[in-house]
């Protein structure tokens, strides 16, 4: 940190601070430190910003940006372009689902050939990441709480789960695959036996079943339109480094078109129907392939020190077409999904 912060106060204002969407307060108020730590950076937020469940603006959390990643700043000729696009290119996803809307900037890192998103898609590691202290996954696989066991007991009859491992080794890798599927599905179907449907997950990219059902599933179209866009204009990119689980992840635009495939398939459309959607819904966007190799300093530093970094670590190869859920894990996410647009929350 120390040395990040020399690099700033060195920089000036021509340093550049790493933008994130954010909808959430508990994401927002993470933001505004770091501005204070580094006050002659500049920010860059996601378009459509709007704060969940108190609407305040970004200023309120102490970030006050420079500018906004729309489609405008990222293109070259436009007076509101990013100072960094000879490096790194972004397009900008933001669609209402509801009571307002989601927002999403995918980035291109053309040196590294790196697409870099924030939640759109991420991939479960089989063993828990190094920074989950193992205090707390030895918790999550001891005994279950009586208000967790009732709603997350297998289907109707199931006999009881099996006591907790005695071995340390053990109860904590049990306690991550609960972890996991609580993150993931909030309810899954049977916490109790997790190992199912962990496994069926565990080293495969996926669209989170939390924006699935709740994001992308009410705006097919935008996110159909938006996938095909990133795939068409940036067809080299070889890994995808997501904010949340596993990363790098090795795989291109056919992989990232296939954990999308769930979008053509709701619409019954097949592949041509989703194609077409996409097209619509790219229309009047910009086109053409902006890859290059890109150089510089600014902000593609900063990412190309990320990548450097994410790159010492073997990218995990994926394959094969959306995964489907379990019915029972998806139950909580179905019934909260109606619940919201009963109420007018999100869009029927």
């Amino acid at each position: 940190m120390r040395r990040e912060r020399k690099s700033s106060e060195e920089g000036g204002k021509n340093s550049l601070f790493p933008p994130f969407p954010l909808f959430q307060n508990r994401k927002k108020n993470s933001q505004g430190p770091f501005c204070r730590a580094f006050p002659e950076a500049r920010a860059w937020v996601a378009p459509q910003q709007w704060s969940w469940p108190i609407n305040l603006p970004v200023q309120f959390f102490g970030i006050f940006p420079e500018g906004r990643l729309t489609e405008e700043a990222a293109d070259p000729s436009s007076e509101a372009a990013v100072p960094w696009l000879r490096e790194i290119d972004h397009k900008p996803f933001a669609s209402s689902v509801g009571i307002g809307p989601y927002s999403e900037v995918a980035f291109y890192h053309k040196k590294s050939r790196t697409l870099l998103v924030t939640d759109a898609v991420v991939q479960v590691p089989r063993t828990a990441p190094l920074v989950v202290e193992e205090e707390a996954l030895l918790e999550a696989g001891g005994p279950l709480p009586a208000a967790v066991a009732a709603f997350s007991a297998g289907p109707p009859g199931s006999p009881p789960p099996p006591p907790p491992p005695a071995a340390a080794a053990q109860r904590a890798a049990l306690g991550w695959k609960r972890m996991a599927l609580q993150i993931l599905f909030f309810v899954p179907g049977d916490l109790g036996r997790p190992e199912r449907s962990f496994n069926a997950l565990a080293g495969r990219m996926i669209v989170s079943p939390v924006l699935r059902k709740l994001v992308f599933g009410n705006a097919r179209s935008e996110a159909l339109g938006w996938v095909d866009e990133i795939c068409r204009d940036w067809p080299r990119f070889g890994r995808i480094v997501p904010c949340h689980f596993e990363a790098p992840i090795k795989a291109g635009p056919r992989e990232l078109r296939a954990a999308f495939s769930f979008l053509e398939e709701e619409e019954g459309g097949g592949e041509g129907g989703g194609a077409a959607a996409a097209e619509a819904s790219t229309s009047g966007r910009r086109k053409g392939s902006s890859e290059g190799d890109g150089s510089g300093g600014g902000l593609g530093a900063l990412f190309g020190g990320l990548l450097s970094v994410v790159s010492r670590s073997s990218p995990i190869k994926v394959g094969g077409g959306a995964v489907p859920f379990d019915p029972a894990d998806m139950r909580a996410l179905d019934g909260l999904s109606g619940s919201l647009k009963t109420t007018g929350v999100l869009n029927k």
